[in-house]
């Protein structure tokens, strides 16, 4: 699943405190979000320097990979499964859905959910501060 469209701040806010310690002040939020769509749930072994053929170069930009290198190389990371944010990109699919006239039966079948999950993602999207209609 793609985690794009979310902004910024979302996706500061939605990953584990533990990895934003880690690595919030040193890699950009596409690279976060690089990491943890390709490597999420892995342990990964970061090499002490930045190599142009490393596992992470065509990944990371050059900025993001020698930062990660500089603050855990020659240690192993854990790349957090970010099902926040994974659960926040769905929701936020299923509010645009809505806005364009969906009916929930049809946003419950896309999704693989009922559709009083439907209802209850929409009144909780609500409360937060993201405009349903």
């Amino acid at each position: 699943m793609s985690l794009t469209g979310l902004s910024d701040e979302e996706v500061r806010n939605n990953l584990p405190s533990f990895f934003m310690h880690e690595l919030g002040d040193v890699i950009s939020v596409h690279g976060l979000l690089s990491l943890v769509t390709k490597f999420g749930g892995e342990n990964l072994y970061i090499p002490h320097t930045a190599s142009p053929d490393g596992k992470f170069a065509g990944l990371l930009s050059p900025n993001d990979y020698e930062a990660l290198c500089a603050r855990c190389g020659g240690n192993v990371l854990k790349v957090p499964m970010a099902a926040k944010l994974k659960k926040l990109k769905r929701d936020k699919e299923i509010v645009a859905m809505k806005k364009a006239g969906a009916s929930h039966l049809s946003i419950a079948k896309k999704f693989g959910i009922r559709d009083r999950t439907v209802y209850r993602i929409l009144r909780e999207m609500e409360r937060n501060g993201y405009s349903i209609s």
